[in-house]
């Protein structure tokens, strides 16, 4: 993987849920889910996060992710990030 962009080409599965406030607009949720290469090599991660301006799927969250594992040539792989995630178009996210 050295020296292409991380993720460049994966694809990424994720299974989440949201509480959100109906009133004010704010909530949390969380998931997990994998990312996978082109060889079939996967990273799991788990994340939790805030919800905190936007439209239903057009949201602003912060967020936290762990990694679980990895298998294939990510095996051993481990961490831990913050960040955010915006809204591109309908569910489409990206994140920072």
């Amino acid at each position: 993987m050295e020296g292409k962009p991380f993720f460049d080409g994966w694809v990424v599965l994720d299974m989440s849920t949201a509480d959100i406030n109906a009133k004010t607009g704010l909530g949390s949720g969380g998931g997990y889910g994998e990312w996978a290469d082109r060889d079939g090599d996967k990273i799991y991660y788990t994340w939790e996060g805030k919800r905190l301006r936007g439209e239903l799927w057009a949201s602003y969250w912060e967020i936290k992710s762990t990694i679980v594992k990895g298998s294939g040539k990510c095996e051993g792989i481990k961490g831990k990030s913050t960040g955010s995630l915006y809204p591109v178009k309908g569910m489409q996210m990206y994140t920072v």
